[in-house]
């Protein structure tokens, strides 16, 4: 029995060489850690808003 999967895959050449490549096995979608990035986006808002607040007393 022979796998769908398999069966339907592209064959692949390189555009220097020529030769023959293997498919690509990426099959899954990472999608963003949208809780990390906010957090890091917090972050870096405190970070230039106390920066600006020194800045500015300094002066």
């Amino acid at each position: 029995m022979t796998d769908n999967k398999n069966s339907q895959e592209k064959i692949v050449y390189s555009k220097i060489t020529g030769e023959r490549r293997p498919p690509c096995k990426c099959t899954v979608i990472r999608e963003p850690n949208l809780e990390l990035m906010a957090k890091a986006i917090i972050n870096l808002y405190y970070q230039t808003k106390n920066d600006r607040g020194s800045d500015e007393q300094g002066k």
